[in-house]
C-alpha cells in the first residue's frame, strides 16, 4: 500500500520503515484525547446499531463487523455473547421468526459472529420472498380499495390475503413449538 501522493513529501525524510510507520501513526492516529472521544463515538454506534429492511444481510455484517474491529483497535473488548446478541437484534422485522430462535439458543456465546452470520445466510432467500409477498399482497389490496366499481379485483384479493394470514399463523405456531421445545430441554 502506497502513501497517496499529496502525504508523500511530508513524509519523503524517513529513510526507514520503521520511522516512517511511527510518523504515520503520529500523523494520523491522533492523541489519547482524540482517541477517547473516538472511542465514546463508536461505543454509541455501537449501542445505537441497528439494520434496515432495505439493507441485504451482509450489509448488516459487514458494518457490524467494521464497528467492531474499530472498537478493537481501540482497546474496547466486547463479549462474543454480546455481540450475537447485537447482530441478532439488528435485523428488521422480516428476521423476527429466525433471530427470536438463534437469540434462544443456549450456545450462542460459544459461536462466533461469522459462523451465525453463514447459518443465517441460508434464510436470506425465504426473507427476501416472504417480504416481497407481504409488500405484494399490500399493494393488490391497495390498488383494489380504490377501484370500488370492480367487484373482480376484491375478489381476487381474498384468497391471496386468506393465504398470508394462514401463513403468518402457521410461523406463529412453530415459534409456540420452537419455545416450548426450547424451555423443556434440560440445561
Amino acid at each position: 500500500m502506497a502513501l497517496p501522493d499529496k502525504h508523500q513529501l511530508k513524509f519523503s525524510i524517513h529513510k526507514d520503515a520503521k520511522s516512517l510507520l511511527e510518523a504515520i501513526k503520529k500523523r494520523f492516529g491522533g492523541n489519547k484525547e482524540t482517541k477517547k472521544v473516538q472511542k465514546t463515538l463508536l461505543k454509541q454506534h455501537y449501542k445505537n446499531f441497528s439494520g434496515t429492511s432495505f439493507e441485504s444481510l451482509d450489509q448488516i455484517y459487514d458494518r457490524l463487523q467494521n464497528l467492531i474491529s474499530q472498537l478493537e483497535i481501540l482497546g474496547e473488548s466486547l463479549s462474543q455473547e454480546d455481540i450475537n446478541l447485537k447482530f441478532l437484534r439488528s435485523f428488521p422485522l422480516e428476521w423476527r421468526t429466525h433471530t427470536l430462535i438463534w437469540r434462544n439458543k443456549a450456545d450462542l456465546e460459544d459461536q462466533s459472529l461469522d459462523d451465525l452470520f453463514n447459518n443465517l445466510k441460508i434464510y436470506e432467500a425465504e426473507v427476501k420472498s416472504s417480504s416481497s409477498t407481504s409488500h405484494n399482497t399490500q399493494n393488490i389490496a391497495f390498488m383494489s380499495s380504490n377501484n370500488t366499481d370492480s367487484t373482480n379485483a376484491l375478489v381476487s384479493v381474498v384468497p391471496v390475503f386468506l393465504m398470508l394470514v394462514l401463513r403468518l399463523q402457521f410461523l406463529l405456531f412453530l415459534m409456540r413449538i420452537v419455545l416450548v421445545m426450547l424451555s423443556s430441554t434440560p440445561s
